[in-house]
């Protein structure tokens, strides 16, 4: 009689359980994406992903709690459902269910926003997935053989030229990617994780171990298949598909008459100022480079512009010092280029030695490799900004303002402290610039609570649990956030000119600043390639007014030589260069004005998305001059 009457119970109260479960917890914000923790005891990474038991079983862990948030939570945010989707697919194919990944690969494509994503994303283990179903458990070549034709025939009816820069990226990444590489990863910047969480374990980590599995027992053996349909789709169908400059017609250059000095702040990580011309550089006349604060400004040495150290603490060197010597620069240099040429399908003499380096590279070396690109990136990254900024301006003049992120794989657990001096240190630059006239800020950089507060307090092992770690991670963001609100809030008169990101996200999901404020003298700028197509690192978002050439663009590095980087870093600037050169023709020009000219002369691309057009904003900027001393007249 019991169970009757529980069975009947539980039908009468089904509906009513439905529509509860239906309520599910709305997420807008990533600060409130769920976080899972995984005790585990993993003395060796390296042997603990060698057994496969051990990683279905993780994976089957990790499986219940991705479903289980998808089932509890409404997550406003494609690029966090396309991360879930991601790890759901690659456990599908360990567990050798295969409809599921190709479930999970249509509805990260559904999810996609740009159209090279709707197209592509997933495409190689959509391959390695079709050839698993029909030929599991016989030889890897026959399975090889079938990847390569999927992909081929694939490649042979898409329109190309959606896809050209995906694929290029794809195979230059391919060139490099080794057992090696993953095995050095897992063996050195993972190892170290898992030894600082002491058996308790945050989910990004513990996913990292599925996906080093999956690459080497799932991907490596079919790499070389990939490859080639990769490389014999880009020269069968990519010279077909030139790449249309747009930006070519739209540019304008300024001659020197009738044109009025601006100074522009490149609030970046570090400038070579010596590689502009002096007429480009802002100085400081009242200041010489003696070690003393000869003007009483409260700065050292302040020449050319200002700078902080990570710590969030002043110092006189503009340009990130660097512990190697110039030999050892060039050769990270040309690694650094190597890399990029390969991702761009440029096969230089920097790519070539980059391929026979990481061809005997050894698996102790890889923290070591990562953490020098990462240096070099951020010892150049301000200087090409810089170019980029003054490029085609006669009366530009760059005033420096130095911040410095923390390069390595493991960095420093953040504190109350630092983030009070880099919140102090927010509003001194923000009134330097102020102090020193400049019209225009470049910002190619952004701070999200994730990745800069969230992630170091989980890769050292702070706290008890998630929710210790959450709580600081907050705390630590919210000084940093609302001191550089305070400070961009003070200086009306100020444009900053913010870059968007290059996650693939949404700026005002993930809470980035500057990038997801709305303030009238601040523009948000988003990343395009030549042809105004989306790039697909670009992040996006309400916040993001704008979008300008991200994709190879050239510009200075230190010492003077050029690279091409692509990223909204350096579309960034291209919209802080056309401000000040709407300046230069109309110096009267507010923030607000700088701001409406420049997307109300935009064009809407197909995309949905406005491309900045310089040669009409100047125009514009210079009637809207000739308007404003007419209405003056009229008053006299």
């Amino acid at each position: 009689m019991k169970s009757i009457i529980i069975c009947l119970v539980a039908t009468l109260a089904a509906p009513l359980f439905s529509a509860f479960a239906q309520q599910k917890i709305v997420v807008t914000k990533a600060e409130d994406l769920p976080k899972h923790t995984y005790e585990l005891q993993i003395k060796d990474a390296v042997t603990f992903i060698q057994d496969e038991k051990n990683v279905l079983d993780l994976a089957a862990l990790i499986k219940h709690d991705l479903l289980n948030d998808l089932d509890t939570y409404e997550i406003k945010d494609k690029s966090s459902l396309n991360g879930i989707y991601s790890k759901l697919r690659v456990i599908a194919v360990l567990e050798k269910d295969y409809v599921a990944a190709l479930k999970y690969i249509q509805k990260s494509r559904v999810q996609s926003d740009k159209e090279s994503d709707k197209l592509i994303r997933g495409l190689t283990t959509e391959a390695l997935v079709n050839a698993f179903s029909k030929y599991d458990g016989t030889t890897s070549t026959k399975i090889g053989n079938e990847v390569s034709s999927f992909l081929d025939d694939f490649f042979k009816v898409v329109d190309f030229s959606l896809i050209q820069e995906d694929v290029e990226q794809t195979k230059g990444i391919l060139e490099i990617y080794s057992e090696n590489l993953v095995i050095g990863q897992v063996k050195g910047s993972t190892q170290k994780m898992l030894d600082n969480n002491k058996g308790k374990i945050p989910g990004d980590m513990v996913y990292s171990l599925i996906g080093s599995y999956f690459d080497l027992n799932f991907f490596m053996p079919y790499k070389n298949d990939v490859y080639a349909s990769y490389a014999t789709a880009i020269e069968l169908y990519g010279i077909k598909t030139e790449m249309l400059d747009i930006w070519e017609e739209r540019d304008s250059v300024l001659l020197q008459h009738n044109l009025t000095n601006v100074t522009i702040g490149v609030w970046d990580s570090g400038i070579d100022i010596s590689v502009l011309p002096d007429n480009q550089r802002w100085n400081n006349r009242e200041e010489i480079i003696d070690q003393k604060d000869n003007d009483q400004n409260g700065f050292i040495d302040d020449v050319n512009g200002i700078a902080y150290t990570k710590e969030g603490k002043k110092t006189s060197q503009i340009l990130l010092p660097v512990e190697y010597d110039d030999k050892q620069m060039d050769s990270i240099k040309e690694s650094s280029k190597g890399l990029m040429d390969l991702i761009a399908n440029i096969q230089s003499d920097e790519a070539k030695e980059l391929k026979k380096y990481l061809a005997a590279f050894e698996p102790d070396d890889f923290d070591r490799f990562i953490e020098r690109l990462g240096l070099y990136g951020l010892y150049a990254h301000g200087t090409h900004v810089a170019g980029i900024v003054v490029d085609g301006n006669p009366k530009a003049k760059v005033l420096c303002a130095r911040l410095t992120f923390d390069h390595r794989n493991i960095p420093d657990v953040l504190t109350v402290d630092k983030a009070q001096n880099w919140a102090q240190m927010y509003k001194d630059v923000v009134t330097y610039f102020d102090d020193n006239s400049a019209r225009v800020v470049n910002m190619s950089w952004s701070v999200d609570y994730d990745y800069e507060f969230l992630r170091p307090l989980e890769i050292n092992g702070y706290g008890n649990d998630v929710e210790e770690r959450k709580a600081l991670a907050k705390k630590l963001y919210e000084i940093e956030r609302m001191a550089f609100i305070e400070a961009v809030s003070s200086a009306p008169d100020v444009l900053f000119v913010c870059a968007a990101g290059n996650e693939n996200n949404d700026a005002d999901f993930a809470a980035f600043f500057p990038a997801s404020l709305n303030y009238p003298n601040l523009i948000t700028v988003g990343a395009v390639d030549k042809a105004g197509r989306k790039t697909s690192f670009t992040t996006e978002g309400e916040s993001v007014d704008v979008f300008a050439n991200g994709y190879e663009v050239a510009s200075y590095v230190p010492g003077g030589s050029t690279i091409a980087y692509s990223g909204t870093s350096m579309a960034s600037p291209q919209v802080a260069n056309l401000a000040a050169k709407m300046l230069a023709v109309n110096p009267i020009l507010s923030p607000s004005q700088l701001v409406d000219i420049i997307v109300s002369t935009a064009t809407r691309s197909d995309e949905d998305i406005l491309l900045i057009h310089p040669k009409n904003a100047i125009e514009k900027a210079k009637n809207t001059r000739l308007m404003e001393f007419r209405w003056e007249e009229e008053e006299d």
